[in-house]
């Protein structure tokens, strides 16, 4: 649900939004898992990958030249709905924190939208000199348990960081006092999983399980994870995102969130973090188990492309007659011009079927306007 279909993205692009993000992976635990994928696509390109699609557009597929034709990927169409109120999500989102339309509650963590806003991908010189003078200031403070001293550190961090890229927190953080009470729990939360032993340890269990994953690169433009290899850094994520977890509600963290976002949801937006950015990269088959395995079944469906003879306009609804292989055609009802051939299914919102774009993730069922985003794999 970003501002615009930005699924094809370059490295640079991928690039500085991992430069931000390793900032939260160390001083952010409601960001970790987010922070934790840019990581990994780092990964890919410090290893000679020099270009890294995480996903793309569903008509405009980027295959290098030297590679053999592969059939169409399949396609996934992720739903999102409030998970206090029932209600689907139906404008876009235009920050990486997914806000309910009809209740005004926090409801999930867009990755897409966090890409395509660059207000939340480079922190800046500024920040990053202040991260720098810090650092032996954080270190000397764990050293010797002082939690103030470590407090006050993370503070100025998390003050400058909401000043530096606003997009990749809380849409929120436009009203003052909810910065500041923002900035105020992420400090003394973090402080308190970073003195944790529990909590490190399963920090480094999750970094061991990166050795574990194994690659097929046969096509180095679109590497993809070999079955079963991404189940040990899977449940080594998941593990730390419990831990944490339990740590901040034991500790009372999730009550005093500004969002007061419920341990379920808290896990929920670590883990819909972690599928979305993986999704690009999983073998076919491999995405209906982890969906399945990770409890998001329900929300991503899988499209199967298809022929069409006839069909609703997208736009208003109208009988479409299309002639077998045709790309486009027009409907003289409404005048809109309809990509063919990508397939339908029901809309989470209103029930009543929708063609799928030919071009494009996101788009808006003609009827209740409800969004859905597409997403691609393989």
């Amino acid at each position: 649900m970003s501002q615009s279909a930005l699924f094809a993205l370059v490295v640079t692009a991928i690039s500085l939004l991992f430069s931000a993000c390793v900032g939260l992976l160390a001083f952010g635990a409601s960001l970790a898992v987010p922070a934790l994928i840019m990581w990994f696509v780092y990964r890919l390109l410090r290893d000679g990958k020099r270009t890294v699609i995480i996903a793309e557009s569903a008509g405009q597929r980027q295959v290098p030249a030297v590679s053999p034709p592969t059939p169409p990927a399949p396609q996934f169409v992720k739903r999102t709905r409030c998970r206090s109120c029932g209600a689907p999500k139906v404008q876009r989102s235009l920050y990486a924190y997914v806000y309910c339309d009809f209740c005004g509650l926090l409801v999930d963590w867009d990755f897409q939208a966090c890409l395509a806003d660059k207000r939340s991908r480079l922190p800046g010189p500024t920040y990053e000199a202040l991260l720098r003078s810090l650092g032996p200031k954080l270190s000397a403070a764990k050293a010797v348990n002082d939690r103030d001293a470590y407090r006050a550190a993370q503070l100025t961090l998390w003050d400058a960081y909401a000043t530096a890229c606003p997009a990749a927190l809380p849409p929120r953080v436009g009203d003052p006092a909810f910065r500041k009470r923002l900035v105020a729990w992420q400090a003394a939360s973090q402080t308190d999983l970073d003195f944790d032993p529990g909590v490190a340890a399963a920090f480094e269990r999750q970094n061991a399980a990166v050795a574990t994953l194994a690659w097929d690169r046969r096509n180095p433009f679109k590497p993809v994870i070999q079955p079963g290899s991404f189940d040990v850094l899977l449940d080594a994520v998941l593990g730390l995102q419990q831990t944490s977890t339990d740590q901040l509600e034991a500790g009372g963290w999730l009550e005093r969130h500004p969002d007061h976002p419920t341990a379920e949801l808290f896990r929920h937006i670590g883990i819909s973090a972690l599928v979305q950015g993986w999704i690009p990269f999983f073998q076919d088959g491999e995405t209906d188990r982890i969906l399945q395995k990770t409890g998001l079944k329900g929300e991503y469906d899988q499209v199967t492309a298809q022929k069409l003879v006839s069909g609703p306009c997208p736009s208003c609804g109208a009988a479409l007659e299309v002639v077998e292989g045709a790309k486009r055609v027009l409907c003289v009802a409404c005048g809109h011009l309809a990509g063919v051939g990508s397939g339908s299914l029901a809309c989470h919102g209103c029930g009543a079927m929708v063609q799928l774009p030919e071009q494009g993730s996101l788009f808006a069922c003609p009827h209740c306007e409800a969004e859905l985003r597409m997403m691609r794999h393989g």
